[in-house]
């Protein structure tokens, strides 16, 4: 760890401070919507596929990561391993990355989900008054699970390659483009909003496995933008024990029942519930070289 001087603790402490109390009064012209970098390239009919990027590579389990839904939202970045030392120790104005933002470092060179959080609020493009910080939050914690499961799943990522602060917010203004500026939703989110029917044929990944006494098993399933709690049968619940269903197993899901599932203002994903009902005949298909599980309900 890299000494830090007292004084440049203090101005990192009151620019954070300074940074978070501007967002309310943002000038208009910076809130007017703005595509990212990301959004951006992500309509360019030419860029790679990411088969290609990483060079057909199978994904592997690396472990250089060990983020969980239960830890994601306590993570920090460590600043050494992005920046030099002297940026680390001298540093109190903060650092501009993609997208015109402003990263602060807090007392210890470090940036967690605070830090980020008052970065893109701040950042142009973005109008605070249209997102809470439930959905910074959430977005923290899939992104983050997302950057760390690629240098987790594939050598041709150097630790900390892809697993940065400047990606973490270029994919959270991506999200911000999609689901603010253009409203556009994920099979989850329609899903408890009640736009959709439960029904629906659906890939969703396993993100958490959670022992419940009086359900059994109890799995988060996420969409990739959102996850949501869902219970099991017996026969589900068999495969869990047997490790066939794991964090990480993407399930290919029909015939799923929504229960609980009341509207909100604020959209929260952990207020509701989605009970799978399942047959005991299922088939084992390979998806991006993980186990898919296919369950499918006689009529």
């Amino acid at each position: 760890m890299c000494k830090i001087d007292d004084k440049v603790k203090l101005a990192r402490k009151q620019a954070l401070e300074e940074q978070r109390k501007s967002i309310k009064d943002k000038p208009k012209v910076d809130r007017v919507s703005r595509e990212g970098k990301v959004f951006v390239a992500k309509r360019c009919r030419n860029r790679k596929k990411m088969n290609e990027y990483v060079e057909n590579q199978q994904p592997k389990n690396l472990n250089r990561h060990q983020i969980t839904m239960k830890n994601a939202i306590d993570y920090k970045f460590v600043m050494q391993n992005f920046t030099s030392e002297t940026i680390c120790t001298t540093n109190t104005d903060g650092i501009l990355i993609a997208d015109d933002a402003r990263l602060l470092l807090n007392e210890e060179s470090k940036v967690g989900i605070e830090e980020l959080k008052w970065s893109f609020l701040s950042s142009p493009g973005v109008d605070p008054s249209l997102i809470s910080e439930k959905w910074f939050e959430n977005a923290f914690k899939m992104i983050l699970l997302k950057l760390a499961t690629l240098e987790n799943s594939f050598e041709k990522f150097d630790k900390f390659e892809v697993l940065t602060p400047e990606n973490l917010l270029l994919q959270v203004k991506y999200r911000y483009d999609r689901e603010i500026d253009r409203s556009h939703r994920s099979a989850i989110k329609k899903l408890v909003e009640l736009d959709d029917v439960s029904c629906r044929r659906m890939v969703l990944k396993v993100v958490d496995v959670q022992k419940v006494p009086s359900l059994g098993y109890e799995l988060v399933l996420s969409d990739g933008w959102y996850s949501i709690y869902s219970t099991i049968d017996a026969s589900l619940a068999d495969t869990v024990d047997r490790q066939k269903v794991k964090i990480g197993t993407k399930l290919v899901i029909s015939l799923a029942e929504l229960t609980r599932a009341t509207r909100k203002k604020n959209f929260v994903l952990r207020s509701f519930n989605v009970e799978f009902k399942t047959s005991k005949k299922f088939s084992t298909s390979q998806f991006m070289s993980k186990s898919l599980i296919k369950y499918n309900k006689k009529k």
